[in-house]
């Protein structure tokens, strides 16, 4: 089962039992928002070029979720920038994560139950059914930060995510957080080559980090 960048931000980011966010701050909002224009990037969709969004190719992509943010994209006619796109998806960022739940219970990795809180307000939750996706994500990903295996771009990719969205702790836990944090920094600045996928991890992240430090100036 191939999960997107979206999928997988968003399992590591729920607690397994509880089923719900362990961070819903703005910092996830805009990692939402980054792995829109990652998975982008990936598909070989879009690229950037002097801080501006440009698009490679108008063919639909099958994700729906994505398809739909890249029409967004293709109906604008300007080039806009980076952190453009990410302010832009990130108002939208509850309705993103609402469909990505959505089709992780489609898969039977998450189930949707009611919540109630003092037995007056009722909410959603999507506590684990099927944990082995995840389990793997995890374990590849400390095979990268701790163990030193070498990463695939959609792995530093979702890295960065992991990083921008303060996750380290939920990933990697409390002993090894700042370890895990001074790794991936590494990692994204030490890439070793300029292939166009790999400058716009290191695009989107120097972008996804202004974004967040605007925001938090500003509110």
């Amino acid at each position: 089962m191939k999960l997107t960048l979206i999928d997988q931000l968003v399992l590591l980011a729920l607690d397994d039992e509880k089923g719900t966010f362990v961070s819903e701050s703005y910092e996830m909002n805009y990692g939402i928002a980054a792995a829109i224009l990652l998975e982008l990037t990936l598909a070989e969709k879009i690229q950037i070029h002097e801080k501006r969004i440009q698009v490679l190719n108008k063919e639909a992509v099958a994700n729906p979720i994505l398809n739909r943010y890249l029409e967004e994209i293709l109906d604008t006619r300007k080039e806009h920038t980076v952190t453009h796109w990410l302010e832009r998806f990130a108002e939208k960022a509850s309705l993103i994560k609402e469909d990505t739940l959505q089709h992780l219970v489609e898969q039977k990795i998450l189930q949707k139950k009611e919540g109630t809180f003092l037995f007056i307000f009722h909410y959603d939750k999507y506590p684990t059914v099927d944990p082995q996706p995840e389990n793997q994500l995890r374990k590849r990903l400390e095979g990268i930060v701790l163990y030193r295996q070498t990463p695939e771009a959609e792995e530093l990719m979702l890295l960065s995510l992991i990083n921008a969205c303060q996750l380290e702790k939920e990933v990697f836990g409390k002993e090894d957080q700042k370890a895990a944090k001074s790794k991936i920094e590494q990692l994204i600045e030490q890439r070793e080559d300029t292939h166009l996928i790999h400058a716009s991890i290191e695009e989107i992240h120097e972008a996804l980090a202004l974004a967040v430090t605007l925001f938090m100036t500003h509110s």
